[in-house]
């Protein structure tokens, strides 16, 4: 007997390369390796941007749909997703953040069993939340979904803030295979001359709320003499800025900005 697949939608406010698209796609892959039921994946980006899926292995099985168009009202965008849950009749709804946030409005009426991750905030909350989605949290996804968090930061959130019910929050830590890391090799800090340098890194997406302007503003101020090197890993958007200030600086002679690795180990 053929199996039918579940069927999973999946909105995501953008598909390009992140943490939440990364661990979709290792998810999506072990279950395409060893679920005991084959799954459909349907992934809508809201953004219309679709990088991550370099990430899926070809065993996986999904299909791109479009996001309800740019511009439109809440009221348009929400009768989208409906017209979009009658179209695809998924088993399970997934909405990923904010950018989500409509999907989940178009679900309280038809009430599927949805799963809503929240990973953080963007630079439009640097500086704290802001109160309209607070408010739009707390009435929303108290309804059905069960949120899922990866920081006991953001639980403390989801309870005292958006004053979800225990019942629907879940936290679930991102996971590490340390076994992709062996602690007897490292990257060679030799300068050439034989002495071993200090070197400083960090691994992350060039996004204004990783901050990483304080991280080269600290740097610039080590007392001399020093022997230290700063190595940047990670691509985004900010990386012209952030050469441009590690020039300004002073230290863009010791400032190393790799680019995206997608094995950073």
């Amino acid at each position: 007997m053929m199996i039918a697949p579940l069927r999973f939608l999946h909105v995501f406010s953008t598909f390009g390369t992140g943490g939440p698209q990364v661990r979709f796609a290792q998810i999506a892959n072990d279950l395409a390796r060893h679920g005991a039921s084959p799954i459909e994946h349907v992934i809508c980006a809201m953004d219309g941007r679709h990088d991550a899926l370099s990430k899926l292995d070809p065993d996986v099985r999904y299909r791109i749909v479009e996001a309800p168009r740019s511009g439109r009202s809440v009221v348009r965008t929400i009768n989208a997703f409906r017209q979009a849950f009658r179209h695809h009749a998924p088993d399970l709804l997934l909405t990923y953040n904010w950018g989500a946030i409509e999907c989940s409005m178009a679900n309280i009426l038809h009430r599927l069993p949805e799963i809503h991750f929240e990973d953080g905030f963007g630079p439009d909350e640097a500086a704290g939340q802001l109160r309209r989605r607070i408010l739009t949290r707390r009435l929303v996804l108290r309804r059905q979904a069960l949120t899922v968090m990866p920081s006991q930061v953001l639980l403390d959130h989801a309870r005292t803030l958006w004053r979800l019910p225990s019942s629907r929050l879940t936290y679930i830590p991102n996971g590490i295979d340390c076994s992709r890391f062996d602690v007897g090799r490292r990257a060679d800090a030799d300068g050439g001359d034989g002495n071993t340098r200090v070197v400083i890194g960090t691994v992350a997406g060039l996004r204004k709320e990783k901050n990483l302007a304080r991280l080269l503003q600290a740097f610039a101020k080590l007392p001399e003499p020093h022997e230290a090197s700063l190595v940047i890993v990670g691509s985004g958007p900010e990386e012209e800025t952030l050469k441009a200030m590690a020039l300004s600086l002073g230290v863009a002679d010791r400032v190393q900005f790799k680019g995206f690795c997608a094995r950073p180990e």
